[in-house]
Order: C-alpha cells, then structure tokens, then sequence
C-alpha cells in the first residue's frame, strides 16, 4: 500500500492544474506532474522500505524527478515522548527536512498510521490515536484509516483521550 495515498493526492492536485492549463495534457503532463510532486506533496514514511517503494510509485524510474519524501528514525518513540525525546515536535521535524518556512501549514494529513506497537507477551498497545493527533498539528483537514474503538470508548486507547474525541464538536457518533 505505500505509496497509494500520496499518489492519489498528487493524482487529484495534477488534474486540477491539467484542466486549469487547457492544453492538451501530452504536451505538459510530465512538466505538471514534476511540479505537483514538487511543490504539494509531502511524504511522511514509516520506514526506508517504504519511502523507496513511494518514490517509485509516484516517480518510476525518473530519477531526477524532485520529491518530498522523509523517513524519520525512532518515528514511534518520538510522537509517544519517550527517553530522550521528552518535548518532541514532529512538525518541526517535518518542516526541517522539507526545508519549509516554520509557519508552513499544511492543508491536509491523509493516511493509514500504524495502529499499534507490538510487544511481547501481551497484548499490544495502540498508538494510532497519537498519530491522529499529530495530523491534527498539522493540518486542520485529516483524513485517516484507523480503528474506531475509541467511538463506544472501549479498547487500550486512553480513556481520557478517548473522552477528548467524543466531545470534540466535530467527532459524532452515528
């Protein structure tokens, strides 16, 4: 699946500009194309595998082609503060690497975190709900594939946390 998510939005943004431009998208499909990659799309990567594996979905064999698209080590232990990274800032990490202006926003977060840490001998601890509320740092439209436990407030995610989601004026309960 790597490499999906990002293909479809830069798919979305590419035809946009394709049907802006009004010319015949054989002339200018690879220039926009590029471009979109560019200047709109932002990968975030789960492991060197899989940014290797979303470059060549979105660019082939292409090699010159610009893309942003990060790896970031200890990713899990980050968002979840752990150890040494007490007070870490993902989108700071992110606008870093990207080479971003600090007060960069993002206009959307899509994607399909990881749901949950395994550990050994036990059950596993999910972890999606700290991914949700990173992208919630990031862009204020998110659009995640995630469990929904948290909806009938069951399930390991935190109950305060869980408590924060369904009080939140956006979040309903059908």
């Amino acid at each position: 699946k790597s490499g999906l998510y990002p293909l479809l939005a830069a798919y979305n943004v590419y035809s946009r500009k394709i049907k802006k431009l009004k010319k015949p998208e054989e002339k200018i499909a690879k220039e926009v194309w590029n471009k979109v990659l560019k200047e709109n799309i932002y990968v975030l990567c789960k492991s060197r595998m899989a940014q290797s594996i979303t470059f060549r979905t979105l660019v082939g064999y292409n090699e010159g082609v610009k893309t942003n698209i990060v790896y970031i080590d200890d990713l899990i232990k980050k968002i979840q503060q752990k150890n040494e990274y007490k007070d870490y800032d993902l989108k700071v990490e992110l606008l870093e690497k990207f080479n971003l202006e600090k007060d960069m926003k993002f206009t959307a977060t899509v994607g399909n975190p990881p749901y949950q840490e395994h550990t050994k001998d036990t059950s596993d601890n999910p972890i999606y709900h700290l991914f949700m509320d990173e992208s919630y740092k990031l862009a204020d439209k998110v659009v995640l594939i995630h469990p929904a436990r948290f909806l009938f407030n069951a399930g390991k995610t935190p109950k305060e946390w869980n408590e924060t989601i369904l009080n939140d004026k956006h979040t309903k309960v059908i």
